[in-house]
């Protein structure tokens, strides 16, 4: 769990003397029940925007001593900004669901170039490349948990690597002879049946999924990097990996079985 690290200790008599400066009404807002109940992603844009306030205040005030006492406020909220920013990537319910709760489905032909978007958008937030405004980073974070991209990917990695494992055991069991280096009926007939299971359906797939991965891993690895994040959230990014290397191994496997047969029965590629 992630300390709580918002809140500015202002004395009342500090507080009205900032009648006029933006920061005060953005205290007193932060101070209300609903102020306390925002979600990590509004929290985050809070202490974003009183940063910013706070170092406006210093320079429209002329008092020297609320100036000291506004620069050591914002150097301690500053110094909490690691939570903020931990808290965005790691509490928030739309982040949590597209890594723990896929629902239904498998990655297919649905776009997801607006989920790929939203994580780039919010890994530059968080490295602090862009500026994120409200409406924006609220959008991002609805596409994120709509298509749970990486949750379905991890999904579709596992099931590739339980169904082909399975059947590359139960085909190491079979003895394919071609005599004179001729495909035999059964060997005709099993070569169909990968042509049009393997290479047109899950080969097809599984190179989707893996283009996706690929694109999609390295913004996950920079919301992984972010300090203060739990060892729960990195181990749900890591999981990811291992599924898809497991899968990989399961097709590697399965393609150089069909290789030698290929070779030792001079099978062209796409014939049957």
């Amino acid at each position: 769990m992630i300390a709580e690290a918002d809140a500015l200790q202002i004395t009342l008599s500090d507080f009205h003397q900032l009648k006029g400066c933006a920061a005060q009404s953005l205290i007193a807002e932060r101070n209300t029940t609903l102020g306390k109940l925002q979600a990590p992603s509004q929290r985050f844009l809070y202490q974003r925007a009183l940063l910013e306030a706070l170092g406006t205040c210093q320079t429209s005030n002329s008092d020297d001593t609320l100036v000291k006492k506004l620069a050591g406020w914002q150097q301690d909220l500053q110094a909490r900004q690691p939570y903020s920013i931990a808290r965005l990537v790691d509490q928030s319910r739309e982040i949590t669901n597209s890594l723990t709760n896929s629902g239904q489905g498998i990655v297919s032909e649905e776009s997801y170039s607006a989920s790929l978007a939203a994580f780039s958008y919010l890994a530059r937030v968080v490295t602090q490349q862009v500026k994120a405004d409200s409406k924006t980073l609220e959008t991002h974070l609805q596409q994120i948990d709509r298509q749970r991209l990486p949750k379905r990917l991890y999904n579709q990695f596992k099931m590739q690597a339980h169904y082909l494992n399975a059947l590359n055991d139960w085909q190491n069991n079979l003895t394919f002879t071609c005599p004179n280096g001729r495909a035999g009926k059964s060997v005709e007939y099993a070569v169909n049946v990968f042509n049009r299971y393997f290479i047109q359906g899950i080969q097809a797939d599984a190179g989707q999924a893996n283009q996706l991965y690929y694109t999609l891993m390295p913004t996950l690895e920079t919301l992984k990097s972010v300090e203060l994040v739990s060892p729960e959230f990195r181990t749900n990014i890591d999981a990811i990996t291992l599924a898809f290397n497991a899968s990989q191994q399961a097709i590697r496997e399965h393609v150089t079985f069909w290789q030698d047969v290929y070779r030792r029965c001079e099978i062209k590629p796409g014939k049957r």
